[in-house]
């Protein structure tokens, strides 16, 4: 699972339960607390007043580890300490005899937390809660939310839990998919949350189906053998979980949610598919999550999902970056005032909308205490934070070097690809096309706004990322900006085309191209035209883009322009 998406601030009481931080405050001062201690804690609060089960909470602070109930007794009795739950009676954290735990204190998001709040996307939300409605009334669906990393899936996920609990349904859930997780780790975890408020649903399968459950849930019959993979064995499986769930829907409705379907092994897919081959009469609603675009997935579960979005019981529904007055609501929420147009305008640029993308934004600008100046928009996005690198190397290990080397020079020249100008700065465009191909399907170019246009990157931070990271500082920079700079003086019908474009290029290329051509283009350029600065002269961009460089050329024009500044201090 994606925590950033889905940061969220439990308050109870003078206490805070930070999830995106991992920490417990009171006061807002930091409570110490021991790691299984916490998790535990945090379990509890997410699934409010429900009672959670021993095995639950074993399987959820333990997931790869075998302990006992001594363990879990210790735990509990640390959160309660951890939060003023002393004595022979707890208030907050109750224990329901031969069931588990409840947490019983009324929970709330603070009211001047931005991400507990679900900003923007009302018709969104209002649309998908009429179709969660309309599965859990007996028009059984698949809903499935798509989007990239921190676009708001599982907080989306999560508000349609809610609505479901509201509406009297059973939810059972695995949100996240933990690292390592074997065959249908996800399923069991559901299938497990069922096993107590499902009984009679279970008790009415026969030997062989609840032995086949046993083989995947510890506990539901005698099977005891691990499960060998045959498709004889497969379909029985499958068989009993279909059994068992609509067995269980027809006692009330259910509601199912599969966070990171991304992630999830072949045969969690598969199973997927074979319940929504028959869910369209059942009180059953199954909310998935998933990035479409994962580079990590195999080929395997890459076909699994191609067919899942084939079935017709499935709806799915794309995800997107807020809008311009989204963006507006989310910068209030979390600054607690009106933000400068320009803070707006440089975010919404940066970031695409993408709300973890704007929150890690806005706290790194609060953290070295820059949101109080006001500032130009260039400033503005000079300083937000490159921070998405870690979203995209997984997706660079799967295409080419031809590729990477296309994406490399579509990253120089920016948002928007130009196919003509990229043809001539690569050495042999013949596969040209394959490559685009290949990162399109990589998710690191998105297709053309309009039809017939080429393709683009999502937003800025991507197409800097990329940059940075395959067109670094060097031989390599000025090598692929002197091929541009070559490219665009070759296109220019006239003297004065693209002359901004031409000037960065032949500035970054320098000494591949000469300096003295460089300093014209820029002077030429003119000073509204270039640069991040406020009004820069065409001296100050000669040396701001050459300050890397030891040429012999450029160093009276670097020791000028620095006298003059040091004359007019």
């Amino acid at each position: 699972m994606e925590l950033a998406e889905r940061v969220l601030i439990f308050s109870f009481g003078d206490y805070e339960l930070d999830e995106e931080h991992f920490e417990l405050r009171r006061s807002g001062y930091g409570v110490e607390v021991e790691p299984k201690a916490l998790e535990l804690l945090l379990h509890l609060v997410r699934h409010g007043a429900r009672v959670v089960s021993k095995q639950e909470l074993l399987e959820a602070v333990w997931p790869n580890a075998t302990v006992t109930e001594g363990s879990l007794a210790r735990a509990v009795s640390l959160a309660r300490a951890a939060i003023g739950d002393r004595g022979r009676d707890p208030q907050l954290i109750l224990t329901v005899a031969r069931r588990g735990y409840r947490f019983a204190a009324p929970i709330a998001a603070p009211a001047d937390d931005p991400a507990s709040r679900y900003i923007g996307r009302a018709a969104l939300l209002a649309r998908l809660e009429a179709r969660l409605d309309s599965a859990l009334t007996g028009a059984g669906r698949i809903l499935f939310l798509a989007g990239e990393a921190g676009i708001g899936k599982t907080r989306t996920a999560e508000l349609l839990a809610e609505r479901a609990r509201r509406a009297g349904a059973t939810v059972a859930s695995a949100w996240g998919l933990e690292e390592g997780a074997s065959t249908h780790s996800s399923w069991a975890r559901v299938l497990r949350s069922l096993a107590g408020s499902a009984a009679d649903a279970l008790s009415t399968l026969g030997p062989a189906q609840r032995g086949a459950l046993a083989r995947l849930v510890p506990g539901f019959g005698a099977g005891t053998e691990t499960l060998r993979g045959d498709e004889a064995e497969r379909f029985a499986l499958f068989d009993a979980v279909q059994s068992f769930l609509f067995g269980a829907a027809r006692s009330g409705p259910l509601a199912l949610f599969l966070d990171d379907l991304h992630g999830a092994d072949t045969d969690s897919l598969v199973l997927l598919e074979f319940l929504g081959q028959s869910i369209a009469e059942a009180k059953i609603a199954i909310v998935v999550t998933c990035r479409e675009e994962d580079a990590m997935r195999t080929p395997r579960q890459a076909r699994a999902i191609e067919r899942l979005l084939r079935l017709t019981s499935l709806e799915r529904w794309p995800l997107t970056g807020l809008d311009a007055e989204e963006v507006r609501e989310f910068v209030r929420a979390h600054l607690g005032r009106d933000a400068d147009a320009e803070l707006i305008g440089a975010l919404e640029r940066q970031t695409g909308g993408n709300p973890l993308l704007m929150g890690e934004g806005l706290r790194s600008l609060e953290a070295r205490g820059l949101l109080g100046a006001a500032r130009g928009a260039h400033a503005w996005e000079a300083l937000l934070p490159r921070g998405i690198r870690h979203l995209l190397l997984p997706k660079l290990q799967r295409v080419s070097a031809g590729a990477s080397e296309a994406l490399g020079c579509a990253a120089a020249l920016g948002t928007d690809v130009d196919l003509r100008l990229l043809e001539r700065c690569l050495p042999d465009a013949s596969p040209l096309d394959e490559w685009l191909a290949e990162s399109l399907d990589a998710a690191l170019l998105v297709p053309g706004a309009a039809s017939g246009q080429g393709p683009r990157f999502a937003h800025a931070l991507v197409r800097e990322a990329l940059y940075e990271e395959l067109v670094p500082p060097g031989e390599r920079r000025r090598s692929v900006h002197a091929r541009l700079s070559t490219a665009l003086e070759a296109s220019a019908l006239l003297p004065d085309d693209a002359l901004s474009e031409r000037a960065h290029h032949a500035l970054e290329a320098v000494p591949l191209v000469p300096a003295g051509r460089a300093v014209e283009l820029a002077g030429r350029a003119g000073e509204p035209h270039y640069g991040r600065g406020s009004r820069p002269s065409p001296r100050d961009l000669t040396l701001r883009g050459l300050s890397d460089l030891e040429c012999p050329l450029l160093l009276p024009i670097r020791r000028s322009g620095e006298s003059r500044r040091v004359g007019a201090r």
